[in-house]
């Protein structure tokens, strides 16, 4: 089925894996307990002007993972919340190719998204956050698919917004 609706996709977006699911099965949501994300950090990126250098990017990643507690408030269509981020990020350093790599489980009480990490580590808005470019990579710790250098850089290169959640 994924070669027939690969024929169909715009240029550039391909599905790599597809797996049928009963139809009396959880949700996929449900299902997937962890992501991993790229975010774009360079200096092509809109939102790069709020970005530190790589040495203080990383002391901040740092001190973010060393921390115990990170609460943060997040609107959901229940209405207000505040939840503890920090046992939710299960990975976070900066990549070879100056992205951040992000892992985030999810928690008795809910979940974050990635944006909801880079607006704490920038100290920035979260209207802000999402002016980065994100691209979920793995779910459920199964590839989604597989990213060189060279394909990363020509998504985030890309005047839209690529973000998979």
């Amino acid at each position: 089925i994924h070669k027939r609706l690969n024929k169909t996709l715009p240029h550039g977006i391909r599905i790599m894996e597809a797996v049928e699911l009963p139809l009396k099965h959880n949700s996929i949501s449900a299902i997937i307990t962890e992501a991993t994300y790229l975010i774009s950090v360079d200096a092509d990126s809109s939102a790069s002007l709020t970005t530190p250098i790589n040495g203080q990017l990383q002391e901040r990643i740092d001190k973010l993972l060393e921390m115990d507690e990170i609460i943060i408030h997040q609107q959901r269509e229940e209405g207000k919340r505040s939840i503890n981020m920090r046992p939710l990020i299960k990975r976070f350093f900066l990549t070879d190719d100056n992205a951040l790599q992000l892992t985030l489980g999810k928690g008795e009480y809910g979940s974050v998204k990635p944006h909801e990490v880079v607006a704490h580590l920038f100290g920035i808005s979260d209207n802000e956050s999402r002016l980065f470019q994100i691209l979920k990579i793995k779910g459920e710790g199964k590839t989604i698919t597989q990213i060189t250098k060279g394909d990363y850089t020509d998504i985030v290169a890309s005047p839209k917004k690529v973000a998979i959640s």
